[in-house]
């Protein structure tokens, strides 16, 4: 198949073990790519074969052996566009609260470009083995192995110890490197591309992680619970294909003008140490300088780093926050027991034993038993090896642990008072942490979503920038930003244009705003474009065609700190140059745009079907109400107040930004009725879905009295 598509879907039936192939291209004609493939391939293979709740499974438990598990990559994976080395794995996620929506969790690495090499736009697995196995993909080749222990007995191994036993099956007695003979008479030098879940998942812990090459996670949502539950211990893939681009030169010169005018140039930086540089990125543990860049495959820049130890690898971010130990190779070592146990560390909750061991509600003999843990040497690696085993084991303390902080939190009576204004939760939606919720596009965004969308495009990358320009030869004033980025959004899109798009206007500590912030801030009709502007733009651009949102997105990308100007790619059309480039579907950004809105709905519609309604949108219990929130540094965020643009920062406790109740509400109610929802009810109405052409989704609603 052209245009960057493989063509085919693999389908894995556990329960009856039989391989079979779906024909991608209606899914892949309406639907984009990834994000939206998978949507539609739950939809038909799931809720129209009895989920949402008319007869079958009602999609309330995500370790039901009815749930689907897919992973799908976008037509631009795998090609030469840059940054969109990433796959989309979805399924009704066991870590979502308090329904385990329908949910999405994206992973770099190599593993969707492999995937596609090997022929297939994506995976589906359904069903649950009666005994663990693993998938061994190569090309067209596929077969399912034993990981019990008559078979490989891959089964209770760490995720690193999974992948190095499968790569040693597969290559034999050949060295790294040493040319591979496979089925079919074709040969290879790599290695399998293998995503495993850990003895977290295996033990259905609601936080069960699905890690790749050792330090690329797909943790939101529970996806290795998932995996977990299906006896599949990992999936393996090695591809020697190749992909048919529709236009190889204007590709070729889509990436050679990307690299010259948003990469980082390492040997002469305009603004040095500024910008997602080599051996960088978010918090990497550079506890040595002997190491290197790496990234996902086909970036022009990488974010990640590799160490001459091996040790702490590909991971960033919230990857080292498990515990915070004294010294970087500390935290390193805690790092790589995450990952080969297989946890979404951004749900850690670890703070939250702490906390309860200050407060003598947690200890030995003490109202919550602390056993096998010892509180004793929290913030150490033993500590955090303690912490990772007995949730694996769920022994002691680890079984409540296993459900997650909110839950067990629920389990020992405790959940009100510390949700409330004491914080000790710090959770505000769908069970997920406080984040970067400043923005009122992610803030909002993952209200209407099912998980914090954790995503680092739009004004995040622009007000970071603004900050750090203040009191400088480049300093930016609050209405010069604003406008830029709100001609962007109008220019990109303009059905949702509005001058006031980028105004990121609360109520202030004293409710001192609040008319500006009804009116054209947070809780405004001007505000809700936005939040609809970033919904349908992840939903095609970003998770569909899996452009990366460090690279990706309306505002300046990291790397734009090498432009005289600040400007990111999205400005002059580099989203469609590459995707007409490989596809030679001559989209316009907008025609993406519209398919995301598409999607955007048919996922809403899913969720309505598992029992979302109005009534359930709303911040959990106290944490985003009535207080500041948690400071948010290094950010200059633009606000219209009295006629006028200023910035504030929102880098202290006092002008950090809590939501309004009653503002929220109205907030929601705008927003519905942009989106073509039913306002009391807040699914989508039969004239929007059919105007999407969904037709066939509004009568699904109308037969489950949802509409």
């Amino acid at each position: 198949m052209a245009g960057g598509y493989a063509g085919k879907v693999l389908k894995v039936n556990l329960d009856t073990r039989t391989i079979s192939t779906i024909d991608s291209k209606p899914y892949t004609d309406k639907y984009g790519g990834a994000h939206g493939v998978g949507t539609a391939l739950f939809w038909d293979e799931v809720v129209e074969k009895g989920g949402g709740g008319t007869t079958g499974w009602d999609m309330q438990d995500g370790t039901d052996s009815r749930n689907q598990l897919s992973v799908m990559s976008g037509p631009l994976t795998g090609t030469m566009t840059p940054c969109v080395g990433r796959q989309e794995w979805q399924a009704a996620g066991p870590q979502k609260y308090p329904v385990n929506w329908f949910t999405r969790s994206g992973q770099g690495g190599r593993f969707g470009a492999f995937m596609k090499l090997a022929g297939w736009d994506g995976i589906i697995v359904q069903g649950k083995a009666s005994s663990p196995v693993w998938i061994n993909i190569i090309n067209d080749d596929v077969t399912l192995e034993d990981a019990g222990p008559d078979g490989d007995n891959l089964w209770g191994m760490t995720t690193w110890e999974a992948m190095d036993e499968i790569w040693r099956k597969i290559k034999g007695s050949k060295r790294h490197g040493e040319w591979l003979k496979l089925p079919g008479d074709e040969y290879t030098s790599q290695l399998p591309a293998v995503v495993a879940c850990g003895p977290i998942g295996e033990a259905l812990s609601k936080h069960g992680s699905l890690v790749s090459d050792g330090g690329s996670g797909a943790g939101q949502g529970g996806m290795g619970t998932v995996m977990g539950s299906k006896n599949l211990k990992a999936i393996s893939v090695l591809g020697t294909g190749s992909l048919e681009i529709s236009d190889p030169g204007a590709l070729v010169d889509a990436r050679t003008w990307y690299k010259a005018n948003f990469s980082y140039n390492i040997d002469n930086p305009l603004r040095v140490a500024k910008g997602r540089r080599p051996t960088g990125g978010a918090s990497s543990i550079n506890f040595t300088n002997i190491r290197r860049a790496t990234g996902c495959i086909g970036a022009t820049q990488n974010c990640r780093q590799q160490t001459y130890s091996g040790s702490g690898n590909d991971s960033q971010c919230s990857d080292q926050m498990l515990v915070t130990v004294p010294t970087k190779r500390g935290q390193a070592r805690v790092t790589d027991l995450g990952q080969m146990y297989g946890l979404n560390f951004f749900a850690r909750g670890h703070e939250y034993l702490r906390d309860l061991a200050e407060l003598g509600v947690l200890g030995a003999g003490k109202e919550i038993e602390q056993y096998p843990l010892d509180m004793d040497i929290y913030g150490t690696v033993p500590w955090a090896e303690q912490l990772l085993r007995m949730t694996a084991e769920r022994n002691g303390l680890g079984d409540a642990w296993a459900e997650g902080d909110l839950r067990a939190s629920q389990q020992w009576g405790r959940y009100e008072e510390d949700s409330g204004p004491g914080r000790l939760l710090n959770l505000i939606h769908w069970g997920d942490r406080w984040h970067h919720d400043a923005e009122k596009w992610w803030l909002h965004g993952s209200l209407f979503a099912e998980r914090d969308v954790n995503e680092h495009s739009g004004l995040y990358h622009s007000v970071r920038q603004a900050y750090e320009r203040l009191g400088t030869a480049d300093e930016i004033s609050a209405d010069t930003m604003a406008g830029e980025i709100n001609d962007r959004y109008a220019a990109a899109y303009p059905a949702l244009a509005d001058p006031y798009m980028a105004s990121q206007t609360w109520q202030g500590p004293n409710n001192e705003y609040m008319d500006d912030a009804m009116e054209t801030g947070w809780y405004s009709a001007s505000g809700v474009k936005e939040v609809a502007w970033h919904r349908y733009y992840s939903r095609f651009w970003q998770q569909g065609m899996q452009m990366c949102c460090w690279e990706w997105g309306i505002g300046g990308n990291f790397h734009s700190y090498q432009r005289e100007d600040f400007k990111g790619a999205t400005t002059q059309g580099a989203e469609e140059r590459f995707f007409n480039a490989v596809t030679g579907k001559n989209y316009s950004f907008a025609d993406g745009m519209d398919i995301g809105r598409r999607v955007w709905n048919m996922d809403r519609a899913i969720w309505v079907l598992q029992g979302r309604h109005r009534d359930m949108e709303h911040h959990t219990a106290e944490r985003q109400y009535s207080y500041p929130g948690t400071p948010w540094a290094n950010r200059a965020m633009p606000m219209y107040i009295n006629g006028a643009w200023e910035y504030q920062n929102y880098n202290v406790p006092e002008t950090s930004p809590f939501s309004d109740r009653d503002g929220t509400e109205a907030m929601k109610t705008h927003f519905y009725e942009l989106s073509g929802w039913d306002t009391t009810s807040g699914a989508p109405t039969r004239a929007t879905l059919e105007s999407l052409d969904l037709g066939f989704v509004a009568d699904k609603l109308e037969a489950a009295g949802k509409i």
